[in-house]
Parts: C-alpha cells; structure tokens; sequence
C-alpha cells in the first residue's frame, strides 16, 4: 500500500509479516528443494515412438504439468525410479482443433519430457 506525503512521493508502508503455521508435511520451496506435490506430476508416454526411442536411444517420455520445469523433473526421476537423467528435452504441444459429428472443438495441449539416461540404468514404465 501506499501512502501519498505532502511532497506527493509514495511512501510504503512497512507490514509485518504473517504468522505461517508449520508442520511435517509442509515443504519450503528454495532452490534446493523441490516441494512433494511436484514428484509425482509425470506419467509415462507409451506410444510407439516412445517405444522405438526407449530402445535403441535409452530415452524416455513422460507427460509432464504445465508448470514442470527441468530441475523439477530431474529430482522427480532420481527420486521416484532412483537413476540420474544425463540429458532432459521439455516439448510444448500446441492445441488442436478437431472435429467430432460435424462440431469444432479444441483438444488441449500438454507438455512432454524426453529423458535420456546413461547406457546402464533403465526406466519400467509399463
């Protein structure tokens, strides 16, 4: 809020911070965590294609949020199937119209995440 003073200059106004009630199931977020509800925000992407490349190219494809980032998906793999990403690729799938007995409607898009692992380690997805 601002307070306007004789000299017409905005002043802000100092407000105490609010009491945050913490508990064991809270998470901070800071740059060094990542809070629990975005560890399980991936399912796999099992296609033909996806098939193809977790073959031959050990790398995977999992549908991800909208607001997944690749920090987030990164601790999201280590700690959920416990191998280390070497290389993640994040692709934004637009919207689409299709069309359904005669009516336009729109199919939304969603996010996916490419992730590439070392020639070892492996990913049971189905």
């Amino acid at each position: 809020m601002a307070i306007l003073s004789k000299t017409k200059k905005a002043v802000k106004k100092e407000v105490a911070p609010k009491a945050v009630a913490t508990s064991a199931v809270a998470t901070t977020n800071t740059a060094n965590t990542v809070p629990k509800q975005e560890l399980f925000t991936m399912t796999p992407r099992i296609t033909e294609k996806a098939n193809f490349h977790a073959e031959s190219l050990n790398s995977y494809t999992f549908v991800v949020k909208g607001n997944s980032n690749k920090k987030s998906i990164a601790h999201a793999i280590k700690t959920t199937f416990k191998v280390t990403p070497l290389k993640i690729r994040i692709v934004n799938t637009a919207d689409k119209r299709v069309s359904n007995r005669g009516r336009i409607s729109l199919r939304s898009g969603f996010k996916k995440a490419y992730i590439t692992l070392k020639k070892g380690d492996k990913i049971e997805v189905a």
